[in-house]
């Protein structure tokens, strides 16, 4: 055999072996883009925050459709709503929280945001 046939075989066999592993990083990337979706986030200033008041939050929203995930800080006394807007909305969410908190919460941001909802798993207050 001379040089070039040689040659165009280990490249052939060098690409074939590596097929099954660049099948797989581009599976990984397309199923990760299937996980992460453009979600909506609204921020609230909950001066009453308290673990008391998360359980109760967990709750109220657990049936509401479209809600994602809820994350309280209670250093700033924020708490972090995502959700999907086509299901729900942030004066729907506001209303439900008013259950908890009376009239003291207030809207302080509405953006976009991706959402994963594998990011943070197990990290669940009420559990």
């Amino acid at each position: 055999m001379n040089f070039w046939k040689i040659s165009g075989l280990i490249l052939a066999l060098v690409i074939i072996s590596h097929a099954p592993v660049l099948a797989d990083d581009e599976m990984a990337a397309t199923q990760k883009k299937e996980i992460e979706h453009q979600a909506d986030m609204v921020q609230f200033g909950v001066p009453a925050l308290t673990e008391d008041h998360v359980k109760k939050v967990a709750e109220v929203l657990k049936d509401e459709q479209g809600v994602f995930s809820v994350k309280p800080d209670m250093e700033t006394k924020q708490l972090t709503v995502i959700f999907d807007k086509g299901k729900t909305h942030e004066d729907k969410i506001q209303k439900l929280l008013s259950k908890v908190f009376g009239e003291d919460i207030k809207v302080l941001k509405v953006e976009k945001v991706t959402y994963d909802p594998k990011k943070g798993c197990g990290a669940c207050p009420h559990k």
